[in-house]
């Protein structure tokens, strides 16, 4: 997982919606974003946005699919919705992990 060092503590960034609009018109930016921070807080960037109640299915949502990439590729983990743009886009999320020789346990008995 892709970790920033902040005063010595190691944290975690995700891929998630800071809501933006104003009262009954919601309005979403598609951001990087420290775990900690709150919703509307602070973020590191901005991938593109997400608008719930446009007509238009083109003007309803918009993000950078590479920047989404790279973030992924140093570890980001993106929210179940911004998970589900990425599928709705055709981006599947994979995730490589370290394979161990065959014939070897996690747990060796003795």
């Amino acid at each position: 997982m892709f970790a920033l060092k902040f005063k010595g503590e190691v944290m975690s960034v995700r891929i998630r919606l800071r809501r933006a609009g104003r009262h009954r018109r919601p309005f979403y930016r598609i951001v990087v974003t420290d775990i900690r921070v709150k919703r509307d807080g602070k973020y590191i960037e901005s991938l593109g946005w997400y608008d719930p109640l446009a007509h238009d299915e083109h003007k309803r949502l918009k993000f950078n699919l590479e920047k989404a990439k790279e973030w992924i590729e140093k570890g980001a983990q993106p929210s179940e919705r911004v998970k589900s743009f990425f599928k709705n886009a055709g981006f599947t999320l994979t995730h490589k992990r370290k394979s161990r020789p065959r014939g070897s346990s996690a747990t060796t008995g003795s």
